[in-house]
């Protein structure tokens, strides 16, 4: 389980056909299945996808974008040892440059 935020978290449920990549279920604190995040092959990121009849704030929508980009980042560099803050750095000075990661000296 990883805590995102005060009101959801992330459990892993398992790996893709693949088995290449990870699946979450992104969970509120009353275990409602708020969505699911996975890998999407052809944008070549974790992407979240919201269930029916969901709504999120700010705050909420950030702290997923947060999650998605430092398990994108995981993912495409699997041979750096990463703890969750490294990867969430990472992920957030890559938004802040708009840099796409790969090859321009973040690692």
């Amino acid at each position: 389980m990883t805590p995102l935020g005060k009101y959801m978290r992330a459990e892993q449920m398992g790996k893709s056909v693949s088995g290449k990549t990870k699946i979450w279920d992104i969970l509120a604190q009353d275990n409602f299945i708020l969505g699911t995040v996975k890998w999407k092959p052809s944008w070549r990121c974790y992407v979240f996808e919201p269930a029916q009849e969901t709504c999120f704030n700010g705050t909420c929508l950030t702290e997923l974008v947060t999650f998605c980009e430092a398990e994108t980042t995981k993912q495409l560099h699997p041979t750096r040892v990463y703890d969750d803050i490294d990867a969430i750095r990472i992920a957030a000075e890559i938004r802040a440059r708009g840099l796409t990661g790969e090859g321009e000296g973040l690692y």
